[in-house]
């Protein structure tokens, strides 16, 4: 009786194990992409930790979103660094990373195709948490009206940002923070390396930080400004946390 006992608890042991590590490998995920659909697709799946890899250049045709909970990195593949533009008749924050999840972009370059449209939106809108690696470039995005704020990307109170090379160049606001605007007095940040260049806050008397408008708390290092400027105030950092 007991060692039929003990073959029956090693036979459970064995199937929570084998269940264990199926969840474990399951909550990883590496996906290559290639076009919009396989994008959005990816941003979907039902696994914790996404890790996207771009395989060609592609037009973005909808409002993109980070779930809650998720992790998510995308870079590019061989032959990077590859360009996700927005297309000309998407207008909004082109991706929103909800709260309590995260997106890292490294190698890859987001494009607001604001020769286009005036986007009434950033690139990236974030609840979360945000890295820009190396290699991440933010670009030529025109938020438009000026109820929208952060040019290039905007992080509200309940995110962070962190910053290590990359760049966030050629956008625009007509209210605040022409290449990112950091919101909330407790929003932490910190950029160590990379570059802002040539964005613009553009409403008269109301235009505030060409590269950054920050209510945040952080540290700024290692870190080029160029050509940035408002109609304001604040050319290249307007900082209203002190």
């Amino acid at each position: 009786m007991k060692r039929t006992l003990r073959l029956i608890l090693t036979g459970l042991l064995l199937v929570l194990s084998t269940m264990l590590h199926s969840l474990v490998v399951k909550a990883d995920a590496s996906l290559n992409v290639s076009d919009f659909a396989g994008l959005q697709s990816a941003l979907s799946d039902a696994d914790s930790v996404i890790n996207i890899t771009i395989d060609a250049s592609f037009e973005i045709t909808a409002l993109l979103t980070v779930p809650t909970g998720k992790t998510v990195t995308i870079t590019s593949g061989t032959g990077g660094p590859y360009t996700l533009t927005r297309e000309g008749s998407v207008t909004g924050n082109l991706i929103t990373v909800a709260a309590s999840s995260s997106l890292t972009l490294s190698n890859i370059i987001l494009d607001g195709n604001k020769g286009a449209l005036n986007a009434n939106g950033s690139l990236i809108l974030s609840n979360g948490d945000l890295t820009l690696n190396a290699g991440a470039v933010i670009q030529n995005n025109a938020s438009g009206n000026a109820a929208t704020i952060g040019g290039g990307i905007t992080i509200n109170a309940t995110g962070s940002f962190t910053m290590h090379g990359g760049r966030i160049t050629n956008n625009s606001s007509n209210s605040y923070g022409g290449g990112l605007y950091i919101n909330g007095f407790s929003t932490p940040y910190l950029i160590d390396g990379g570059e802002f260049s040539y964005n613009h806050a553009d409403a008269p008397g109301l235009g505030c930080g060409g590269a950054i408008e920050s209510y945040g708390i952080g540290t700024i290092t290692n870190t080029l400004f160029i050509g940035n400027s408002v109609a304001y105030m604040g050319g290249a950092i307007d900082n209203m946390a002190i």
